[in-house]
């Protein structure tokens, strides 16, 4: 039996390097979105049905009927910029696809009070179109920040500027917290990190978060699922699926409406979406 020769559409940065590293890898996870893979001996990409880029996404051209049947544990072969898949006889040629990256941070920002109204618009929007899993947000009694009406706050204007370490506290016992595959806890870290490396020199310019996202990253690839360690990652380098990204850049610049980010953040995963606004909101309260 010919193998079935697939091509992708486009394929994110990280998961380009990812594939050219690797020999080898099985299938993760078989959904109705697309399919996981594992790249030993830490890495996972998502083999998309969607037409949503991001860093660890490939995206699938034509051919998704093809993948249904697919059984989690299939070995995978690499050869040549091409994903190999013996048992089920399907080629998948990468080489040719463009390559996605996060689109260059625009220049202009609204005044910082409006990314805070920008935030609660589309926060109680979120809301008001579905339920989401609770999850307690109970702070450690550090005095720096409070959570209160689902947003965080700074508890107190203190000559001490907030620390890395600061945040840690907060995000480090969220890790692995709530049900699936990237639990509520570990997209609300994704949400705060891709805030803090994106628009960081507007939010705090002289905050050093690198201690913060080197342990958050470790952090997360000893206590939580891996693919919320690789997207955890993924954002502390500015990295994100477009569709986060998108938003972030609309509650910042105004350039995209509340409905249309709702719209984004909703398509992205049940809760996942809120989770990330919710630490996202964490990196704005740096502003106040």
């Amino acid at each position: 039996m010919p193998f079935h020769v697939l091509t992708l559409s486009s394929i994110g940065s990280r998961a380009g390097q990812i594939l050219a590293q690797s020999q080898t890898g099985s299938v993760w996870g078989n959904t109705s979105k697309g399919v996981f893979l594992h790249l030993p001996p830490k890495a996972i990409i998502f083999l998309s049905y969607e037409s949503y880029r991001g860093p660890l996404t490939a995206n699938l051209a034509v051919g998704a009927a093809a993948f249904r049947g697919i059984s989690n544990g299939e070995l995978i072969k690499i050869e040549a910029k091409k994903l190999l898949f013996p048992h089920s006889k399907i080629t998948l040629d990468w080489g040719q696809a463009p390559v996605w990256n996060p689109p260059a941070l625009p220049e202009a920002v609204i005044q910082k009070l409006q990314v805070r109204k920008q935030y609660q618009e589309l926060s109680e929007k979120l809301m008001a179109s579905r339920s989401f899993p609770s999850l307690d947000l109970t702070l450690p009694a550090n005095g720096c920040y409070s959570y209160k009406n689902g947003h965080f706050e700074r508890a107190y204007i203190s000559s001490e500027p907030i620390s890395s370490k600061d945040l840690l506290t907060i995000l480090d016992p969220l890790l692995g917290r709530g049900p699936g595959l990237t639990p509520f806890g570990d997209d609300i870290s994704l949400g705060c990190l891709l805030a803090l490396s994106r628009w960081g020199r507007v939010i705090d310019p002289v905050l050093d978060t690198h201690a913060l996202s080197q342990e958050l990253i470790a952090q997360a690839y000893r206590q939580t699922t891996l693919l919320s360690a690789n997207l955890i990652e993924a954002a502390a380098s500015g990295q994100a699926d477009e569709r986060l990204i998108l938003t972030l850049d609309g509650i910042f610049t105004g350039n995209a409406s509340v409905k249309t980010c709702a719209d984004w953040l909703l398509a992205w995963g049940d809760s996942s979406g809120y989770a990330a606004l919710t630490g996202m909101d964490l990196a704005f309260s740096l502003i106040y």
